[in-house]
């Protein structure tokens, strides 16, 4: 069995039970199963990708290092993560769960060197555990890696990433089933919408992601209307691609493309992100959203754009936050389209946002109703 296969047949067990798939693996190695949750713990997609792909490759193959990370110490594990990140992103699919996953996780500085060692562990600034102080997500691979080495026959060292792949699937499945948030749904007009943007994102501990999100649900309430419907895709949060959300044709062509950042845009950052980007994808037109330019950057930021525009034919508009608004009001939209935008974020946060952002839009949502009618329908 090829080792995403083995992954998705051991999520499949952890849903079918919703329990512990293997006890007996818990009472043999629980320091060992206590790393796992500390790594899951950290609530981090790449390492989550990177346990299930050190697992289950070892599993497969005794005879592989358990530490290494390239190909040049014995295993491509960048590869092997990527692969876990599709098996994921299918469960999460086929059993309407919500999971995050990365298209490349390898692109952190950890995932690039060429094995996990005690240095390796020593150059991570991980916090400590909440579940167990003292340790952190990086010792934990650590340990698991030297749990795993310590075997005397690789069929042995086998069996054991194997009861750990095993515990890792069905916390992994428990982790998603919890993350479900059943979100408030309920009809607004465009200045309520608003409103609770607003206060959704003052209160979202990653107001970058958060942002992202949202203008990622009104761009999709715009481009579904338009005259040649467009796609929109938000990209891999830990991609390095500055374009944060695609806008794509029927035929996955790159239209348009939106960068969203809570800074100031600098000269920097269009000269050296956003316009690269835009030959990267072949696109002319882009919108940064933003709360302003610099102020000691704006005659520089202006002569690029005009530069841009006249040698390259490259329109880049500069907007805030809140012309979302004005975009939901634009003559021909439909009443509704103020609240389909408003339940598209709660979709877009489930795909691809951090837990406590989702967590801050419900919150944002369920105070909202519980302001709103009589505190005698709330209590």
């Amino acid at each position: 069995m090829k080792f995403g296969e083995l992954i998705g047949a051991r999520l499949a067990e952890g849903m079918r039970a919703n329990a512990l798939a293997d006890r007996d693996a818990l009472k043999l190695h629980r320091y060992q199963s206590e790393n796992v949750d500390i790594i899951l713990e950290s609530d981090s997609v790449p390492n989550r990708q990177f346990l299930l792909a050190i697992l289950a490759t070892v599993a497969c193959d005794g005879t592989m290092s358990a530490a290494a990370l390239q190909a040049a110490a014995g295993a491509d594990r960048r590869s092997h993560a990527k692969v876990v990140g599709d098996t994921l992103a299918a469960f999460r699919r086929d059993n309407g769960l919500t999971l995050k996953t990365s298209k490349d996780p390898g692109v952190s500085n950890q995932w690039r060197e060429l094995e996990i060692n005690e240095e390796w562990a020593g150059r991570r600034k991980a916090p400590a555990s909440k579940l167990h102080p003292g340790r952190t997500w990086a010792s934990a691979f650590l340990s698991i890696v030297r749990f795993l080495e310590s075997h005397s026959s690789a069929e042995a060292k086998s069996a054991s990433s194997g009861a750990l792949l095993a515990y890792s699937c069905t916390q992994v499945v428990v982790q998603a089933l919890g993350n479900q948030l059943d979100y408030p749904r309920f009809r607004v007009s465009v200045p309520i919408a608003m409103d609770l943007v607003d206060d959704f994102l003052d209160a979202a501990p990653n107001r970058p992601d958060a942002m992202e999100a949202v203008v990622t649900a009104a761009a999709r309430t715009l481009a579904i209307r338009l005259g040649n419907p467009l796609k929109v895709v938000r990209g891999d949060t830990n991609a390095p691609d500055p374009i944060d959300v695609l806008l794509v044709d029927d035929a996955d062509m790159p239209d348009s493309g939106i960068e969203v950042t809570d800074a100031e845009l600098t000269t920097a950052k269009l000269r050296d992100e956003v316009i690269p980007a835009m030959f990267h994808h072949g696109i002319s037109r882009a919108l940064v959203v933003c709360p302003g330019i610099k102020a000691s950057d704006v005659a520089d930021v202006e002569s690029l754009l005009r530069s841009s525009y006249l040698n390259f034919e490259q329109r880049i508009d500069i907007v805030d936050i809140d012309t979302i608004g004005t975009w939901l009001v634009l003559p021909g939209l439909p009443a509704e389209a103020a609240t389909e935008f408003m339940w598209d974020i709660g979709s877009e946060l489930d795909a691809l946002s951090i837990d406590g952002n989702r967590r801050a839009w419900h919150k944002t949502l369920t105070d909202h109703v519980r302001s709103t009618l009589p505190t005698s329908l709330t209590s």
